[in-house]
């Protein structure tokens, strides 16, 4: 070890704490670039988990109708299919253990010899006949669950209740519940036993694997596809718009890129805190060695011989810093990756490492440091050597400034009003201005994104209620699917109207149509449907518009931005039956599935859907919102369906809104332990720079014990600097935690195609104060028992 070297470890050895705050503040920042490695970790886990379940890249739903092995194998030679596997989805009821009914969908097909859609075996064994498969997810996900040897009674379309063993776990990433956000309990079975279950002797959906997954050759495929089972059935079959899966992308992919933006605006915000927090650190550290930079200027020692030894200080500090940091880093970056595919996904992720963000974060810290030392390297090399060895301007030319003369008048640092010792803490506030600004902007950052976030929080609770009241529903009633049940028509709409406690019913068609290549859902609506639509331009529909020549159609917020269509326009919409040309008469403003929303005329809808007269849901709405009213009348309405012939499954609008509820507080949750972690930045630089600054001013500290002062008189000087720093602070993080807000709420509309309503509540303000002046108070405990203890000939002898 050369001199220079020597020099540079004996600087950071002779004060320890100082130097472990210092890197301790370079370990939290470089322990945030961990957060760039998560969307790569969580992609290349996905990735091998399409590949392991052989995921679809285009899927066509149908009628449920008998293919035989030698249609199987004419669909699978078809030009640009690689492989094609046959299931039958079959939506029902099973009864919970609390005595109501949870709809549940029973996937019937090859299991883990398909060769699309594999159901990949992740517990006990595959089922045999009358047994099924858990869902992983169906837990977490959809809040219902069998475990492995228990019985599942399932509601058959004949209306007797069928008991299936379950043998244990599987994943389907086409049908699991998390990834694609149904919330509905998913099942796997043979397909004999979800045909028996149904009553039914076909399949009613449809796997391709392709050899090119580029959206042409997917379109090609679709109209072969679609061409071919046209010719077998004699008319097409298709039900539904053909779900494409784009290259490299996998089911929740979307709902993790909504969040990832604002990971990534955390991921900036924690690396801006950490960069301004290593600068200052850096900055008090050569303002404490600028009596020593002096005497080797004095003694001879050349600007650049001096900065080296600075320079090599830092590296040395910045290289202990990423290397804490990046192994931080690299246990956040997993956690997060897992966190998000437990959560979103639901798919276990081994334990995995970013080899650049690694690389880059062990680079970081050297050059963070000195480059962040820099500035303040250079004034002290310019400052005159007789100026710094005598102390001058080391007040920051207290008491000639506009600010001090203005607090000196108002009688805060003279009179009997306020004690000495608080006098002295205001002082030091006014006399280290530069550092005391430092202080306020951390405290400004922190009080700032914790505003900010609060509201956010009030936003999403807004946003829920807003979007649930304006569905004047108790209970949705839908077709079950894969049981060839008959549309709703005015026999079914009768029945559930006449069913004890229901005051109304209402028929729905729900549909989806796309867009620039962008699926949205699509529903059929009355002139005075159950839901109090509010428009920002246009009007509603009315009886006469379903007679127009071009269907009339209204735009919920997203699709109307995301089209940049106004009121009188034209748009070409793609449906299962094909291209339709529609005319725009309203935008719309509500939130109904988050604003991916096209409303149409009722019986415009049904006959678009190929089933004019008839509809594939029922609003219904009860005299009590009691929820246990609510259930006995759902209960009621699907038994009485089921045995005129209409087997349906019920949705009860308080369990839907407990799970919009679920779904936004996790992304919210996200959010704010995201955060957090720029908060803990922050604050780690409140503390560090607090005890930067009784370092500094430890000979002071000597000096007033010398005269008398004791413990609690210490304790109160630096109380009081800390509360007024911290109160500044807040002040001003009262606007920037606004800013901060009006920034997230335009990231969550661009990103995640959600209006958020204003809501800033002064509370919010109020909360931040008491939580600011709390930690504050915590925070600076350590570094007020150093400067109390502190016996006063080792603080005068302190170098």
């Amino acid at each position: 070890m050369n001199t220079l070297n020597r020099k540079s470890w004996g600087d950071l050895a002779r004060h320890r704490t100082r130097t472990l705050l210092a890197a301790g503040t370079l370990a939290i920042a470089i322990a945030s670039l961990g957060f760039l490695a998560v969307p790569g970790l969580l992609n290349a886990a996905m990735n091998r988990q399409v590949q392991q379940g052989r995921l679809n890249e285009v899927a066509v739903s149908t009628r449920v109708t008998g293919r035989t092995t030698a249609q199987l194998g004419a669909l699978g030679r078809l030009p640009g299919v690689a492989a094609v596997s046959a299931d039958l989805s079959y939506v029902t009821t099973t009864t919970t253990t609390a005595g109501g009914t949870q709809n549940i969908v029973i996937d019937g097909g090859g299991l883990a010899s398909a060769p699309v859609n594999t159901v990949l075996l992740m517990s006990g064994r595959l089922p045999g006949p009358g047994e099924a498969l858990v869902d992983v997810a169906d837990g977490k996900a959809a809040g219902f669950t069998v475990p492995a040897g228990g019985t599942l009674g399932v509601r058959a379309a004949s209306g007797a209740t069928a008991r299936l063993r379950v043998s244990g776990t599987g994943l389907n990433l086409a049908y699991t519940p998390g990834a694609n956000s149904t919330g509905v309990p998913v099942f796997y079975t043979s397909a004999a036993t979800a045909q028996a279950l149904s009553g039914t002797r076909g399949y009613n959906h449809l796997g391709f694997r392709l050899t090119d997954d580029s959206p042409a050759a997917q379109d090609r495929v679709i109209a072969e596809v679609r061409a071919y089972l046209t010719a077998q059935a004699g008319s097409d079959p298709v039900t539904s718009l053909p779900y494409t899966r784009a290259p490299g992308y996998w089911p929740g992919q979307s709902g993790f890129d909504d969040i990832i933006a604002v990971l990534y605006i955390i991921t900036i915000l924690a690396l801006g805190s950490a960069v301004f927090l290593i600068a200052a650190t850096m900055n008090a550290l050569i303002v404490e060695q600028a009596r020593e930079i002096a005497i080797l200027k004095a003694l001879g020692g050349r600007r650049q011989q001096i900065g080296g030894i600075t320079a090599r200080t830092a590296a040395m500090l910045g290289l202990a810093g990423a290397i804490v940091g990046t192994a931080a880093g690299v246990a956040v970056a997993y956690l997060l990756a897992r966190y998000f595919a437990e959560r979103i996904v639901d798919v276990s992720l081994g334990f995995g490492i970013s080899v650049p963000v690694v690389v880059a974060s062990l680079v970081a810290g050297p050059v963070l440091a000195v480059a962040a030392s820099l500035p303040a390297l250079r004034q002290a090399l310019r400052k005159p050597v007789a100026e710094t060895l005598t102390g001058a301007g080391t007040d920051g030319g207290y008491g000639s400034g506009r600010l001090d003369r203005a607090a000196a008048r108002s009688g805060l640092l003279a009179g009997s009003l306020v004690p000495d010792t608080m006098r002295m803490g205001l002082r030091d506030v006014l006399r280290q201005k530069r550092r005391s600004v430092a202080v306020i902007v951390q405290v400004a950052v922190a009080a700032g994104l914790a505003i900010s976030f609060l509201a956010l929080g009030q936003s999403i609770t807004a946003v829920i209620g807003q979007t649930i009241g304006k569905l004047h529903v108790s209970i949705d009633v839908g077709q079950a699917a894969g049981s060839g049940a008959r549309p709703f028509g005015s026999q079914a709409l009768a029945i559930a109207a006449a069913t004890p406690d229901v005051t109304s019913a209402q028929p729905v068609e729900t549909s989806a149509v796309q867009y620039n290549g962008q699926a949205y859902a699509a529903w059929g609506l009355d002139p005075r449907p159950l839901y109090s639509y509010r428009l920002s331009g246009g009007r509603w529909f009315t009886a006469a518009d379903d007679a127009a020549g071009t269907p009339p159609v209204i735009l919920g917020p997203v699709v109307g931005d995301a089209s940049g269509a106004h009121v009188g326009q034209v748009i070409t919409l793609d449906m299962a039956t094909g291209p339709v040309r529609t005319r725009v008469i309203g935008i719309d403003t509500g939130q109904n599935n988050s604003g991916n929303i096209v409303y149409f005329p009722l019986p415009t809808l049904e006959r678009l859907d190929g089933t004019p007269g008839t509809a594939n849901s029922l609003w219904v709405t009860t005299a009590s919102p009691a929820h246990a009213a609510i259930d006995q009348a759902a209960t009621a309405v699907a038994s009485r369906l089921a045995a005129a012939g209409y087997p349906v499954t019920t949705t009860k609008i308080y369990a839907y809104e407990a799970q919009i509820t679920a779904a936004e507080n996790s992304i919210l949750a996200i959010v704010e332990i995201l955060g957090l972690v720029v908060v803990a930045i922050m604050l780690m630089g409140l503390a560090s720079t607090l005890t930067m600054g009784i370092i500094e001013r430890t000979r002071e500290i000597g000096i007033l014990r010398c005269l008398g002062a004791r413990a609690r008189h210490i304790r109160r000087i630096f109380t009081t600097e800390a509360v007024v720093l911290a109160l500044a602070g807040w002040a001003a993080g009262i606007l920037l935690g606004w800013l901060i807000y009006q920034g997230l709420l335009a990231l969550v509309r661009h990103e995640a195609h959600l209006s958020l309503p204003q809501d800033f509540p002064p509370a919010i303000p109020l909360i931040t104060l008491a939580g600011v002046l709390v930690l504050t108070l915590i925070v600076i405990r350590g570094p007020l028992h150093r400067a109390a203890r502190i016996p006063p000939g080792t603080a005068l002898r302190y170098q």
